[in-house]
């Protein structure tokens, strides 16, 4: 019986399959630092680690939200469900990934089908 991997082994994974179908991604840290006798924030409270954004031409792109955890371990905290609870109601695509074969099944149901805009715009980016 294997140990189950750590995150970052599961964000490297999902991270490197993301990179080979040419999404950029972009990590981001939620953190507080003091500027001026202040605390100042940066990043929203909740958000994911990770962005992936995929450019399928002049300003249209795709977005997907990430948060990565170690299988079985790490629930989403309160402020991070309720950041994608908002971001779907505006229509993202926000997902909490524990697991990578479950990650590239999602990742091939949503994005890897026959006339999906990846798929679209990978083959037009080749016929060039």
């Amino acid at each position: 019986m294997s140990l189950p991997l750590l995150e970052r082994d599961v964000t490297r994974q999902c991270c490197d399959l993301l990179k080979a179908e040419g999404w950029r991604l972009i990590r981001h840290n939620v953190t507080k630092v003091p500027m001026r006798g202040q605390w100042v924030s940066f990043g929203e409270k909740g958000m994911p680690d990770w962005q992936a954004i995929y450019y399928l031409g002049s300003f249209s792109t795709l977005t997907l939200w990430l948060e990565f955890k170690q299988r079985g371990k790490g629930r989403l905290r309160e402020e991070q469900l309720a950041w994608r609870l908002a971001e779907e109601k505006r229509g993202a695509c926000v997902w909490r990934v524990d697991d990578y074969d479950e990650f590239r099944s999602l990742y091939r149901e949503a994005f890897d089908y026959p006339g999906s805009p990846v798929k679209a715009q990978r083959q037009l980016l080749a016929s060039e």
